[in-house]
């Protein structure tokens, strides 16, 4: 038996499907509205590359990413 930390870490755990489907539906109305303020554990799951890989390979998270980092445009007076 090993004592070394690294054989003693756990992997973090994924989301069950239907919380994972929860967390995207929460993501694609940010993408859709973006006067939608979503939770930050929200956007933290569908910018997570490696657990996107493991559970919705499939997601473009490209688009949610340009929605929350998008600047409003100043209105000239």
């Amino acid at each position: 038996m090993s004592n070394d930390a690294d054989a003693n870490t756990a992997k973090d755990p994924v989301p069950p499907p239907e919380v994972l489907a929860e967390i995207l539906a929460h993501a694609d109305r940010a993408k859709r509205e973006p006067s939608f303020e979503s939770p930050r554990w929200v956007t933290e799951v569908p910018l997570d590359e490696q657990l996107m890989a493991e559970t919705a390979p499939g997601y473009d998270a490209k688009k949610l990413l340009e929605s929350l980092t998008a600047a409003p445009v100043p209105l000239s007076v």
